[in-house]
């Protein structure tokens, strides 16, 4: 899902730059698919790893309670998620529970909340996050901004 907000009260430029993202989005249409790719991408020189407190215990938790709706629609997600080999089963010892929420269109988001149980025994590595305030200044006279969702 693309959101698009156009900060301009003129709706002559509202029309126009609506028409000019409808081009735009046709135009790119073959690189940002609809649906999700079929497989896994390819596996890039540089992997991602996440160092752990020496001798730590890896996270066996439970999953949540969830309506049978909520249970259908996640292992709907689930499956879908498998036949297109964007996930794998696994036979991991470490076991974090996945929760369902809702989108603005009322479909389910699948989330995994792993980040307490890891955290807990994760090595923290320190780096510098960028001031909102600074960010929001290289947004200084922009008109158009928008929200990928994916």
């Amino acid at each position: 899902m693309l959101d698009v907000v156009v900060a301009e009260e003129n709706p002559a430029i509202k029309a126009l730059t609506s028409t000019q993202i409808q081009y735009l989005l046709v135009d790119l249409e073959d690189i940002a698919p609809v649906d999700l790719p079929r497989q896994l991408p390819p596996l890039r020189t540089i992997q991602h790893q996440i160092d752990m407190v020496s001798g730590a215990n890896l996270p066996n938790l439970q999953h949540y309670r969830m309506s049978l709706t909520e249970h259908k629609a996640m292992k709907q997600i689930i499956d879908d998620l498998l036949q297109k080999q964007m996930i794998q089963p696994s036979l991991s010892p470490c076991a974090v529970p996945a929760l369902l929420v809702p989108k603005k269109d009322w479909s389910w988001r699948i989330c995994i909340d792993s980040s307490r149980a890891v955290n807990k025994i994760t090595i923290k590595y320190h780096f510098s996050v960028p001031k909102i305030e600074d960010m929001l200044d290289h947004l200084a006279g922009a008109t158009m901004f928008t929200k990928l969702d994916l």
